[in-house]
């Protein structure tokens, strides 16, 4: 399936330029900022793991449920029917969306995250580039 490529958020966009007349100010704003993303990446690895706990109890109840009823009513079931019929529960279904949501999410805030690292790494070229220029400029 092909998918457009979509413009970045403007909150990204902000994040993870620079701009150069203004070094100061992003070396001033840039630990906030890298902090406001690890947080959030933080959070959403919390999501990640606690939906990763939940579709596995819904997988479990289900496996327990289906094997109940299929002994009730004096039923053979494969292992691969019983993964199948667990998979197709609404509980499973709920779980498993909200957990590939979150680790999508997860993939781009961690994106994010290596932008702004990036980012650190070309603060400190431009700011050293910056105070050479200024010597040169005093030596004049």
């Amino acid at each position: 399936m092909s998918r457009a490529m979509k413009t970045l958020p403007q909150s990204i966009q902000d994040a993870v330029s620079i701009d150069e007349s203004q070094l100061s100010i992003e070396f001033a704003n840039f630990s906030a900022t890298y902090m406001f993303w690890l947080w959030n990446r933080a959070e959403m690895q919390t999501a990640v793991n606690l939906w990763s706990t939940k579709l596995d109890t819904e997988k479990a109840q289900a496996r327990e449920v289906l094997k109940k009823e299929a002994e009730d009513l004096s039923l053979k079931m494969t292992v691969d029917d019983l993964k199948e019929k667990i998979r197709l529960q609404p509980g499973v279904v709920h779980a498993q969306t909200q957990l590939n949501l979150a680790e999508a999410e997860e993939k781009r805030l961690a994106a994010v995250c290596e932008a702004l690292r990036s980012k650190k790494d070309m603060l400190v070229s431009l700011g050293a580039h910056q105070r050479a220029a200024h010597e040169l400029n005093l030596n004049d």
